[in-house]
């Protein structure tokens, strides 16, 4: 490091301050909080190409960092004044400096999240990680760049740094579905009959848009894999609803299931042919392990819950009493 005159006299004058009984003050400097106003977080970007020097300047330029060539000398006699790491850093006012020194040295930059919902769609997905003001945007068209299409992603929060790209985040959590599903393939109940891990996702989406209740998810992932033995069709709304796009206006009407989608399943038998939704762990654990039993019918009973059937007659029965309201059309 190539140092200035100025900046060697500043040293000789830290070093004659010691000699004149100052390292009392050094001590007390790398202990105490380096802000001395109210306490609050500090947001600060320690840019590629920063010297040491540039560092303790703008701090102190901006951030009131007291005796800012104590903070140089501390570095110095650490040996880390070259090792300051860039990045977007958030700290407290009323760190001390030689807690702050290690931060940046330890490169323990600021994490941003992003958190993704079980039940939305890809397009929702997609529009949340577009909006997410601290990634950077590298990609246009997520399906033709990494072929991740509906229900490909993990539902979670992900914590990510400034800077960090679109792509690694949408790479991270198509992995963690990947592991996810592959653990619930190599578990899965004797009961279901998927040929692929991907048929139990799809499944799952169901489930995941069908109820969020814990007691519920397990009884209508059985029912689903009944009628789908049974070769019934899944009469499965939410598919419905998918298939509908933006002419679902809110509520479901009895014309609707006739809408030609082949997402519909009132209309086509077996599983959609995509996942309709991102799918939480509760309901990748209820769609391969699902509940054993006899119910081939439910119903949403207006107390946010379902009414399981094991017949039509009683399913008919059921939807009269809870269901459907004349068709305004």
């Amino acid at each position: 490091m190539r140092f200035s005159l100025k900046f060697a006299l500043s040293l000789m004058a830290i070093a004659c301050l010691f000699m004149a009984g100052g390292a009392a003050y050094f001590v007390r400097f790398l202990f105490h909080p380096f802000h001395t106003s109210e306490e609050h977080e500090i947001v600060y970007s320690l840019e590629r190409g920063d010297s040491l020097r540039d560092v303790a300047h703008n701090l102190t330029q901006n951030y009131h960092l007291r005796a800012p060539y104590f903070f140089i000398v501390l570095a110095m006699v650490k040996g880390v004044a070259r090792d300051l790491q860039a990045g977007e850093y958030a700290f407290s006012s009323s760190i001390s400096a030689s807690s702050l020194l290690s931060l940046f040295v330890k490169g323990e930059v600021k994490q941003h999240r992003l958190t993704l919902i079980p039940g939305w769609t890809f397009q929702e997905a997609r529009e949340a990680i577009r909006q997410a003001p601290f990634l950077t945007h590298t990609i246009e068209s997520i399906e033709e760049k990494t072929n991740i299409q509906e229900g490909l992603l993990f539902p979670d929060t992900y914590f990510f740094t400034k800077g960090t790209s679109d792509l690694e985040v949408l790479k991270k959590a198509h992995h963690t579905l990947q592991v996810h599903l592959q653990k619930f393939w190599e578990t899965r109940s004797r009961l279901v009959p998927y040929q692929t891990p991907y048929e139990g996702l799809i499944l799952a989406s169901l489930v995941e848009k069908e109820t969020a209740r814990d007691d519920e998810r397990a009884k209508i992932a059985g029912v689903f894999i009944r009628r789908l033995k049974k070769n019934m069709k899944l009469e499965s709304d939410p598919t419905v609803i998918f298939g509908l796009g933006e002419r679902y206006k809110g509520v479901l009407l009895k014309r609707d299931l006739t809408h030609s989608s082949p997402y519909n399943t009132y209309l086509h038998n077996g599983l959609p042919p995509t996942p309709i939704a991102l799918v939480s762990l509760a309901a990748l654990q209820a769609a391969f392990s699902p509940e054993d039993g006899t119910a081939l019918y439910f119903v949403a009973n207006r107390k946010g819950g379902h009414y399981f059937s094991n017949t039509w007659h009683e399913h008919d029965k059921a939807i009269r009493q809870y269901r459907w309201k004349k068709d305004a059309s």
